[in-house]
């Protein structure tokens, strides 16, 4: 039985493998009708995959007690604090977890990655995306700013995994 990256490599490989009729790497486009999609100026979809959760890392409103507290030790010009010495006091630290803040589609495109979900969408240009990354249970694109966003499939798809692996100009790692 093949791991879930080895099925990955080989979907990727088998695309670029794929040469068009003026010889660079073909992937299939799909009609963005069939998944409720408006494309943005001739924006070509190339692959979708449902039951994608967004996840996001969040406060509990919960407060745990820290190992030590910031005290200013030194201040520069204008009043801007320039050290700080951390002392053995307890302090109140937020405590923060992974949740689930909406469900719906992850679709990649050549010019974009959107998510649509139930209760947020987003959609990220190429530009944007500084990397790629490829889970055993989702992906997490880094942003050139910000944080990076993480999605978790509930069925993961090495051929939609391979198709954003590609997109995203990676290349199978040998």
């Amino acid at each position: 039985m093949t791991s879930y990256l080895d099925q990955v490599k080989a979907e990727a490989q088998a695309i670029i493998d794929a040469k068009g009729e003026n010889g660079e790497t073909s992937i299939p486009v799909y009609d963005p009708a069939a998944f409720d999609y408006r494309p943005v100026g001739g924006e070509k979809v190339v692959g979708c995959l449902d039951g994608v959760h967004r996840v996001e890392v969040r406060n509990t409103g919960r407060y745990v007690r820290g190992d030590g507290f910031w005290k200013s030790v030194m201040r520069g010009l204008l009043g801007q604090r320039k050290a700080h010495l951390v002392m053995g006091s307890p302090v109140r630290v937020a405590e923060k977890e992974q949740r689930v803040t909406a469900t719906g589609q992850l679709i990649v495109t050549d010019k974009a990655v959107a998510f649509e979900g139930d209760t947020k969408n987003e959609r990220l240009t190429w530009r944007k995306i500084a990397d790629v990354e490829l889970l055993s249970d989702g992906v997490q694109i880094s942003k050139r700013s910000g944080p990076p966003r993480v999605y978790a499939f509930t069925q993961p798809d090495p051929k939609f995994a391979a198709v954003l692996f590609v997109m995203s100009k990676g290349k199978p790692v040998g």
